[in-house]
């Protein structure tokens, strides 16, 4: 048993070794509250006061670490006990954890034996859903906003200096059908046009409800107001569009409550892109937005009468004949 002991002692002492080295910056500019960091065989301790026992020693873990996720876990999932309960239970283990209290609340939280035991409820209160979601209508009412700036690189030159665009961001309040399209820029001229492709493409729109607001502010201060639309010709853009029997509906910026959906689809949008080269050319942006649309809207939506998944792709209309949406 003695020489097993000296074995874990060891293993430990080199695993902590290994993980102090690795954030050796974090650990030069470690500062302990109400502790001395002092190194001992390569490995820093936290020195505490003075005991009978000898000197509080306790074996710093650095922060953002699997070692630091590691021992935090085992030891919630060891007692499931209050937060300052468990770094107690830590330190007279020997292991000083930097910022435990929000870590161990944060698995607190999260830990269903723990909310059980509180009696917390975490019931959440559906809101309405509104005419526009109930009202079986493709395309007649969407949700809009405008993600960006990305690069684009030259077709012909490739060495030349990339150019900006957007990518303007729709999704159906009923089928919830998200719709990607390239923006060359801000300006009404070219958001008419990006619109009235997409009128071609999947109908007329009778309702676009947006909160430009936010992407024209920091457009202004990115560009120094060219080529973006001021506020009397985003009035103008409206009259325009409600010309071709689409009205505009601007919403406040900066309100996620509000437009729900296309703010959590500019999310789905974002992790579509991860791992992308974000400088491209636009035949391949528009490929990509092609393949990134397809999948975002293959994500389930619902049931039909014969207890299939539903997905945007199976309601929109290209799939309406075929599975038959009168029947939902």
């Amino acid at each position: 048993n003695k020489n097993w002991n000296d074995c874990l002692e060891k293993s430990e002492i080199m695993i902590f070794k290994t993980q102090q080295n690795k954030n050796s910056k974090y650990m030069e500019s470690f500062m302990g509250n109400n502790f001395t960091k002092i190194l001992i065989n390569g490995v820093y301790y936290a020195k505490g006061r003075e005991t009978v026992n000898g000197p509080t020693l306790l074996k710093i873990v650095p922060k953002n670490t699997r070692l630091y996720n590691r021992i935090s876990s085992e030891f919630h999932r060891k007692y499931h006990r209050g937060a300052v309960y468990t770094r107690a239970s830590m330190l007279q283990a020997g292991y000083y954890l930097p910022a435990a209290l929000q870590r161990l609340k944060k698995l607190k939280d999260n830990c269903p034996l723990c909310r059980k035991r509180e009696r917390k409820s975490m019931m959440a209160i559906m809101g309405p859903l509104g005419n526009e979601r109930m009202t079986p209508k493709l395309f007649n009412c969407v949700q809009g906003d405008i993600s960006g700036p990305y690069q684009v690189k030259q077709f012909v030159n490739q060495r030349m200096a990339s150019r900006k665009c957007w990518i303007l961001v729709l999704i159906d309040e009923f089928s919830r059908y998200v719709i990607l399209q390239l923006l060359e820029g801000l300006s009404k001229q070219n958001l008419l046009d990006a619109i009235e492709c997409i009128f071609y493409r999947y109908g007329l729109i009778k309702e676009i409800r947006t909160d430009f607001g936010t992407q024209f502010v920091a457009a202004r201060k990115e560009l120094g107001g060219e080529g973006v639309m001021s506020d009397s010709e985003l009035e103008k853009f409206g009259i325009e569009l409600q010309s071709r029997g689409t009205k505009i509906n601007l919403r406040v910026p900066k309100a996620p409550w509000i437009q729900g959906g296309v703010e959590s689809m500019m999310k789905n949008l974002r992790k579509s892109m991860y791992g992308m080269k974000m400088s491209m050319n636009q035949f391949k942006w528009q490929t990509s937005l092609e393949r990134m649309q397809f999948f975002i809207n293959q994500r389930p939506v619902g049931l039909s009468t014969s207890l299939e998944v539903l997905t945007p792709n199976d309601i929109s209309s290209a799939h309406s004949k075929i599975l038959g949406v009168k029947n939902l």
